[in-house]
């Protein structure tokens, strides 16, 4: 069987930001200048189970490398499953999430 992949809207690194697609809230947006990274928060509807493998893409559909692999949290704040990415930069240009489920 093919595996479904889902993907947001282009969201845009502010805290508060609702993509237009999926749902897809991003919550937080933090800078750790002295390790030039990004940390972002986004609140989608999916469950763990669907977030299997997440690729994140810039509006160009070029991917977007992470610092460090991508962690899901459960029910941030009673909310939606939360997808917390690391970016080695500021990130200011709009994003694209894309998921797929797990077996």
């Amino acid at each position: 069987m093919a595996t479904r992949i889902e993907k947001t809207g282009l969201l845009i690194p502010q805290a508060g930001y609702v993509g237009n697609e999926v749902g897809a809230t991003v919550k937080q947006v933090s800078y750790d200048n002295d390790n030039q990274l990004t940390e972002i928060i986004v609140l989608v509807p999916q469950t763990e189970q669907q977030l299997h493998t997440i690729k994140i893409k810039d509006a160009n559909e070029k991917t977007i490398k992470q610092a460090k692999p991508y962690s899901v949290q459960k029910n941030i704040d009673g909310e939606a499953t939360g997808v917390i990415l690391y970016i080695n930069k500021q990130q200011t240009l709009p994003f694209r999430l894309y998921f797929s489920e797990g077996e």
